[in-house]
């Protein structure tokens, strides 16, 4: 423990640490906050002297604190570190690691208590760890919608060898019943066995809809074979290699992968310029454009003057505009007030209700387009009307 000699040095070292320090006495009443103390706290040194500095943890976790300061002071058990939640002066709780130190003036015992706010670390290792498992569902991803492409495209060609010989029997039997036709058999026992099967077998309804089944069914193994088609593209491993792409192809992948977010929210329109360019870019390209559609569909979703019935539109289009493609998302949704949108970019900041967003997919977004494509984006935005995202990227080196 210190002397009353190093006081002096200790306060210097006090006022002077990047760490929050707060002083107590053997009771834990606060005598000393530190200005990084107090502006992490949120309070003002005269609100805090004198008050017990359990208040400043979170409730839930109190009884940690009072046992490590209590070990301290009686039996001189010291801690390299542990980890705790604070509280500050708006109630909002948070992180921090606690260092426990002592020194000793005009023969007091005083607890000193260093904090390291460990917000920011928390949220670099959240982020980490959805990136991992962003990386494994991805690269699971990419497997199964590998080993479904192939069983698909064993339906797909049976459906359409099906599709196709129906086509041919349907001519047949229709050719066969023209030239005999049950009237016009002599035998009457034949004709009213014929008779009877085709009324039995619904011969005209199988006829009409045998094909009409055929179509649906070709159509839904083309709709999931686009699926997994755009989930292998989405979940391709090589997110840093430069390729060319077709973008409008790889909008219609992400609309694809994204229908259940839209769906029963939303109608897409696409107005999508059929002279691009491909363009050598990075595959990460396919989470901007997922970001986008889904806080599209987000923000028609929490405009609360639609009809139960009555869908939002999500407007995408591309064009060329000298050597830049621009790439236009616009929603009818709640829009972004003025205020805001300068923020909208920023880590972490997110206008949804909690659990509904994690503040990062626009950051991420501003960040693969703005310095990793050397693009720009923007948002023009009418709060209760709805808002633009306007990407636009260098096509010099996609030329096609």
């Amino acid at each position: 423990m210190e002397s009353e000699n190093s006081v002096d040095f200790a306060n210097l070292v006090i006022d002077t640490t990047p760490l929050a320090i707060i002083v107590v006495d053997r009771n834990g009443l606060i005598i000393r906050v530190n200005h990084n103390g107090l502006v992490l706290f949120g309070y003002q040194q005269e609100e805090l002297l004198g008050e017990q500095m359990e208040s400043l943890i979170a409730a839930s976790q109190r009884y940690r604190y009072k046992f490590l300061r209590d070990n301290y002071i009686n039996y001189e058990i010291s801690y390299e570190k542990r980890m705790l939640k604070a509280v500050r002066k708006d109630g909002s709780e948070f992180p921090v690691e606690l260092f426990l130190g002592s020194m000793v003036v005009k023969g007091e015992l005083l607890v000193v208590l260093a904090m390291n706010d460990m917000s920011e670390r928390k949220r670099m290792d959240e982020r980490l760890q959805l990136s991992q498992k962003m990386e494994a569902v991805g690269s699971l991803a990419a497997g199964i919608a590998h080993e479904i492409n192939t069983p698909l495209q064993y339906v797909g060609d049976n459906l359409k060898f099906l599709k196709d010989s129906f086509a041919q029997l349907h001519t047949l039997i229709y050719f066969y019943r023209e030239i005999i036709k049950p009237q016009m058999l002599a035998d009457e026992a034949l004709k009213e066995k014929v008779t009877a099967l085709e009324e039995e077998g619904d011969l005209a309804f199988l006829l009409t809809d045998i094909p009409l089944a055929l179509a649906q069914s070709m159509d839904g193994i083309g709709k999931a074979t686009t699926i997994v088609q755009a989930l292998k593209t989405f979940a391709h491993p090589d997110e840093q290699a430069f390729t060319p792409i077709d973008i409008n192809q790889l909008l219609e992948n992400s609309i694809a992968i994204s229908k259940n977010a839209w769906k029963h929210i939303a109608e897409i329109k696409l107005e999508l310029a059929a002279d691009l360019p491909k363009l050598l870019c990075l595959s990460e390209i396919n989470q901007v454009f997922l970001n986008l559609i889904i806080n599209a569909a987000q923000a028609i979703e929490e405009r609360t003057d639609f009809q139960r019935a009555e869908k939002g539109v999500i407007k995408i289009s591309t064009k060329r505009c000298g050597d830049l493609l621009e790439i236009i998302f616009t929603d009818n949704g709640v829009g972004i007030p003025a205020s805001l949108i300068n923020k909208v970019f920023d880590q972490f900041f997110t206008t949804k209700a909690v659990g509904k967003g994690t503040g990062q997919g626009l950051s991420i977004s501003y960040n693969i387009v703005v310095r990793k494509l050397g693009g720009t984006i923007h948002i023009e935005s009418e709060e209760g009307f709805g808002s633009s995202f306007i990407i636009q990227l260098p096509i010099r080196h996609g030329e096609s």
